[in-house]
């Protein structure tokens, strides 16, 4: 992974920025189809067994639900924006 770490526990290590770089790299539709394919993306990576992956999931999902709080919170912004210039 360009740009990701390893500890000497030789655990990686991506910053959300760098997540959302590589999906935004992704010439797809929508947000739910480059979330999918981001995470298929780091399930691929390497040859992780059942415990990695059961941890890679949760903590994507994580990552998922943050990402989706501030977008929604973003247009929320955006809605309330456009409320005032209209007003």
């Amino acid at each position: 992974m360009e740009g990701s770490e390893a500890d000497p526990s030789n655990v990686k290590v991506l910053t959300r920025r760098e997540l959302f770089d590589i999906m935004q790299h992704q010439n797809l539709p929508n947000m739910s189809e480059k979330l999918d394919f981001l995470e298929n993306y780091l399930l691929g990576y390497d040859d992780y067994n059942e415990a990695e992956i059961k941890e890679i999931i949760h903590n994507f999902s994580y990552y998922k639900s943050e990402l989706k709080k501030k977008l929604e919170c973003s247009s929320q912004q955006l809605h309330d924006s456009e409320s005032i210039i209209h007003s």
